[in-house]
Order: structure tokens, then C-alpha cells, then sequence
């Protein structure tokens, strides 16, 4: 038997409880990660990123407070720099986050899911 999706989720999101409902309804195992409770690492960001082949800037949410207080507009931010106010400011982690082994997909689109749970 597999292991079970890794959720990384924050309880406030919409899109996060429709991802675990999606999962759940489908009886899909998987074990919710609260970002603002797991306190990623700088490690565990840049091992998500590889994951999900993305460079630290897709994985921002532009609409989060943080963002805009941060003016992370700037493209010119290093990616460690970015990587380091994620690890201090969860909340600007586009969210959710499934992860299962070397595979990560990063929202609940069904085709993204199907592609993890093989």
C-alpha cells in the first residue's frame, strides 16, 4: 500500500477544504500538514519547489497581505530572500500543496491529483 498524500493546507482556505473534501469524498488517504503550524523550513520550501519544478516566485500569493506590505512585486528579490520570508510568513504559500514520494502538485485540479496518486 502507498503512503498517503501529504495535504499542506492552512484551515482558513476555501480552496485548501476543497481539496481535503475532493480527497476525502474519494477516499484518497492523506495526512493534513497546517502550514502555519508545520513552520517550514528553508530546507522543506526549496525540497517542495523541486517537487513542484517551480522557482520560489510561482509559489507566492500575490493576494496575501504580506505580499503587498513586502512589496513582493519586485522581481528582482533573490530567491533565497523569497524562500526565507516564506519560512517567516507562511501565508504567502499558494496553497494547497500535495505531495506523495518525489511527486507534488500544487492545487486540487483532478488530473493534477490523479497524476500523484499512481
Amino acid at each position: 500500500m502507498s503512503k498517503p498524500i501529504q495535504a499542506y493546507v492552512h484551515k482558513g482556505c476555501k480552496t485548501c477544504k476543497r481539496a481535503t473534501d475532493y480527497l476525502e469524498e474519494r477516499k484518497i488517504a492523506f495526512e493534513p500538514i497546517e502550514l502555519f503550524e508545520a513552520r517550514l523550513t528553508a530546507h522543506e520550501i526549496r525540497t517542495l519547489l523541486r517537487k513542484l519544478s517551480l522557482a520560489a516566485r510561482e509559489l507566492l500569493r500575490p493576494r496575501d497581505r504580506m505580499y503587498r506590505e513586502l512589496d513582493l512585486r519586485n522581481g528582482e528579490i533573490p530567491e533565497d530572500e523569497l524562500i526565507q520570508l516564506m519560512v517567516e510568513n507562511p501565508g504567502l504559500i499558494k496553497r494547497p500543496i500535495l505531495v506523495r514520494g518525489d511527486r507534488a502538485v500544487l492545487g486540487i485540479k483532478p488530473e493534477l491529483v490523479h497524476e500523484i496518486e499512481r
